[in-house]
């Protein structure tokens, strides 16, 4: 086990400060690169439901203010799922053109997720949400989901189903894009597996659904160095995280990821750059982004 100490410093590396200010300045560096972003913040589960509504709230009059190609992500857990509080955040949103989308959650809340989804999609229709592939159920979710013509993002999930640990969750990553393209307007891969984006992107040849890359802002990204092996035209965005640190990856997965060790290893030892805008095959994080 790692020292809770260790952890700490390790995860403080993965959020972008710990208030809506400093994801701001990122915002603002990578708007000026061409690339979206996500906004998203990571609460205690001991911080009240209306302080975490409000935190949304000030991300939504963020992106608002500065014009901002991007959307606010929330865990609908933290607030309780409760529907007057999500009315209350909505009633911020000028002409409802910043979409409110759903991170995954635990196994355990899939259903009441999905369900809350489907109540606050009656009040506000500019809405997304994530399906993760290494859940049974996300096959059959996408299939509702798809019925509901809302961008979706589609990733490999921090959480194993308890119910089924031999799920081959890259197949089924492939196989909830086939359900959902043409179905749904815009398709977000989320992942830092290139053969799997490649792969992915490649299932979109012919379709009527937009696709864009997704990458956690910290960790290495992909997305050019695929623009430029492929000639993909799609966009790039990235989800910035702030508030309360966390690692963004699983360590029990490293069979599975070998690439976790050197994340690790570079989180562990400092190692980590924020974008060497030097190289232009890939960019990478370096500390010149403004912090």
């Amino acid at each position: 086990m790692l020292n809770s100490h260790i952890k700490n410093l390790i995860a403080k590396r993965h959020i972008a400060g710990t208030n809506l200010e400093q994801a701001e300045k990122f915002c603002k560096w990578s708007a000026t690169n061409g690339w979206a972003t996500t906004i998203s913040a990571w609460t205690l589960p001991s911080e009240s439901k209306q302080s975490v509504a409000e935190k949304y709230i000030e991300i939504i009059k963020t992106i608002s203010r500065n014009g901002f190609d991007s959307y606010v992500s929330i865990k609908p857990s933290a607030l309780e799922f409760d529907m007057k509080l999500f009315e209350h955040i909505v009633k911020e949103i000028p002409d409802k053109n910043i979409r409110i989308h759903f991170d995954s959650l635990s196994p355990d809340l899939a259903e009441k997720s999905l369900q809350y989804f489907k109540q606050v999609k009656t009040i506000y229709d500019n809405v997304g949400y994530t399906l993760p592939s290494r859940w049974p159920r996300s096959l059959s979710d996408a299939k509702e989901i798809a019925m509901m013509n809302v961008p979706v993002r589609i990733v490999k999930g921090q959480w194993q189903d308890p119910d089924d640990f031999k799920l081959a969750s890259e197949k089924n990553y492939l196989k909830m894009i086939s359900i959902l393209i043409n179905e749904t307007p815009l398709i977000a891969i989320a992942t830092h597996d290139k053969h799997l984006a490649e792969k992915a992107m490649g299932l979109f040849e012919g379709s009527e659904t937009a696709f864009e890359l997704e990458q956690f802002f910290s960790l290495p990204q992909i997305g050019e160095a695929i623009q430029s092996r492929y000639h993909y035209n799609f966009k790039i965005r990235f989800y910035v995280a702030y508030g309360v640190p966390y690692i963004p990856y699983n360590l029990k997965d490293v069979n599975m990821r070998p690439a976790m060790i050197s994340w690790f290893v570079r989180d562990l030892f400092n190692l980590k750059q924020r974008f060497n805008l030097a190289s232009t095959s890939e960019r990478k994080f370096n500390h010149e982004v403004p912090r």
